[in-house]
């Protein structure tokens, strides 16, 4: 699972380019700003464990006061001395001389979306920070029923905040972006080029990667019980437990579905991170090698018609084996990341990782031990070649699904007149007809009455 690097962001005070409007409304939104400030800044400082948590409270408390100033600069009921400026770091953008730059973006829409971000990192690294601690217990046969259940819920709940992120991942390229777009373009503006992490292609990726990742955890909690009890003894049978390989690999292909089409689209934008880009091209090598892994185990333990598909067992197996070693051999194995942030959480994450892989390669080489003896002492089949074994590939299977962003509610509405416009409308009304007269004016005259 992929750790993200929290930006930090530069002081802003909303009273310096806001006019009109409720004075503590400013002033609420600007505390509520430096809330995710001072949150940001401590983690970028600590070494240790971080509170996502907690971030993830404090952006919910500062999104609706951030959404109703945008509604009110649209709705004229504010207006803006000069288009503020908001500083933050570039978390994603492979630089010469900083990984993470500094980068001033414009507008209070670049400021909703890169809270949306950080927003969606948070969520994430949440998600990564409940699953760490619980290291690989489903392969722990003295692990008890109950601590079984509870680790398989905190898996559960790691999905959920998954499928949020990749949701509001997608929320920001979709809606945000293009409605930034539109107010540069209404307003005659042109910001400076917009960071990578702020590119339809890197968000539409890092939402297919959030989706790939609770699919993944997904998994675990499918083979929960299953690996335990094939701990002591990998390869066939399969417990009564186990879910069926044929679902299972079909998961697995569109988990490397998802993390190709990240590695693609991340490819795309050539600023951006090359460790991203290496851990999703790796993800989705690992996804696909399981898939053919357990199209193998499918093959070898199908029953009715003529039996195990023993020759074809052998083959994927075989393919499987090969694109697991060739993974542990690769320099695409090591996950830590160039940067003082979140180093810690990397190094242990690519442990796991590394465990995971040497533990794959074992229960496939059981696997097919067991079915190359069945084969050459009573099937006999042919053993296809890979090319062969691509046309047998079946389309891939989702188990979860994006959940969609909903923006919070405003923290206030913005009027659509002030007091004085609608005494004004109602001085200059004629009290014959109630038709208004043409002497002055104001935005929204005449839709009083």
């Amino acid at each position: 699972m992929w750790v993200y690097e929290l930006p930090t962001t530069g002081s802003v005070s909303f009273a310096d380019f806001v006019a009109g409007g409720d004075p503590a409304h400013i002033a609420r939104t600007t505390t509520a700003r430096a809330g995710l400030k001072t949150l940001l800044k401590s983690a970028k400082r600590s070494d240790g464990k971080r509170d996502y948590l907690n971030l993830v409270k404090t952006i919910d408390e500062y999104l609706p006061w951030l959404y109703a100033l945008i509604d009110a600069v649209e709705a004229d009921a504010v207006t803006l001395k000069a288009q503020p400026v908001f500083s933050w770091r570039s978390t994603l953008s492979s630089h010469l001389l900083s990984s993470s730059p500094r980068v001033d973006v414009h507008t209070l829409h670049a400021e909703l979306a890169f809270t949306l971000l950080t927003y969606a990192f948070a969520l994430s690294d949440l998600a990564h920070a409940t699953t760490a601690p619980l290291g690989a217990y489903e392969h722990e046969r003295g692990t008890s029923g109950t601590q079984r259940k509870a680790n398989d819920d905190a898996l559960a709940g790691a999905v959920k905040l998954l499928c949020r992120a990749a949701g509001v991942f997608g929320h920001i390229a979709e809606k945000v972006i293009p409605a930034w777009d539109t107010y540069e373009t209404k307003n005659g503006l042109k910001s400076p080029p917009r960071p990578v992490d702020l590119s339809a292609d890197v968000l539409h990726a890092l939402s297919r990667l959030a989706l790939a990742d609770a699919h993944t955890l997904a998994l675990r909690t499918m083979f929960s019980r299953a690996s335990a009890e094939s701990a002591l003894t990998p390869g066939p049978p399969l417990p009564k437990s186990h879910p069926s390989p044929g679902v299972v690999s079909k998961l697995f292909l569109h988990v490397s579905e998802n993390y190709s089409a990240a590695f693609s689209l991340v490819r795309s934008a050539s600023s951006a991170s090359a460790d991203l880009r290496r851990h999703a091209e790796r993800e989705a090598a690992l996804s696909a090698a399981l898939a053919h892994k357990w199209l193998g185990v499918d093959a070898g333990e199908a029953k009715g018609g003529p039996g195990p598909r023993a020759g074809e067992a052998v083959a994927f197996l075989n393919w499987a084996r090969d694109e697991l070693e060739g993974l542990k051999k690769a320099s695409l194995g090591e996950r830590v990341q160039a940067t003082k942030s979140g180093g810690a959480e990397k190094e242990a994450g690519a442990k796991l990782a590394k465990a995971a892989l040497v533990r794959e390669i074992e229960s496939v080489g059981a696997f097919l031990k067991a079915y190359r003896q069945l084969n050459d002492t009573v099937h006999f089949q042919p053993v296809p070649q890979v090319a062969a074994l691509k046309t047998l590939i079946p389309a891939g299977r989702s188990a979860v699904a994006s959940k969609p962003f909903e923006p919070p509610v405003p923290a206030y509405s913005p009027p659509s007149a002030s007091t004085e416009d609608i005494i004004d409308a109602i001085a200059n009304t004629s009290l014959e007809d109630g038709t208004p007269q043409r002497t002055g004016g104001y935005a929204g005259a005449g839709q009083y009455f």
